[in-house]
């Protein structure tokens, strides 16, 4: 099995949750665009347990860019994905400096699967 890691940290910085340490297999990973939107049918391992996340892959120095909204169900294997900022969403920050403002990224959709402690 190929190790990735995922740690969860409280605002301390205190590590609450450490994926890095337990077996862990790559399961299925998508680039989309920014302005994406859709789902695929994703087969996880009945032995592992799914983590799912998007990773931005736009940046700059302002640190603003948000990625995409995933869902999955895991009895179904359904995954769906959708630009993380909406319409609703821009009109809510139009004040911001644009330099503040945050803008649509394309991302990286990740699902890992790790083995349980049971």
């Amino acid at each position: 099995m190929s190790t990735y890691g995922l740690e969860l940290r409280d605002e301390n910085g205190v590590v609450t949750f450490d994926l890095t340490t337990r077996m862990t297999n790559f399961v299925w990973s998508k680039r989309v665009s920014a302005d994406a939107s859709g789902h695929a049918y994703v087969h996880v391992p009945t032995h592992v347990w799914p983590v799912v996340h998007a990773v931005p892959l736009a940046g700059d120095g302002y640190v603003r860019h948000v990625p995409h909204r995933v869902t999955f169900n895991a009895d179904t294997g359904y995954l769906t994905w959708e630009p993380g900022l909406t319409a609703v969403d821009s009109d809510n920050v139009s004040e911001f400096e644009p330099v503040g403002r945050p803008v649509r990224s394309a991302s990286r959709i990740h699902v890992i699967g790790y083995v349980t402690d049971e």
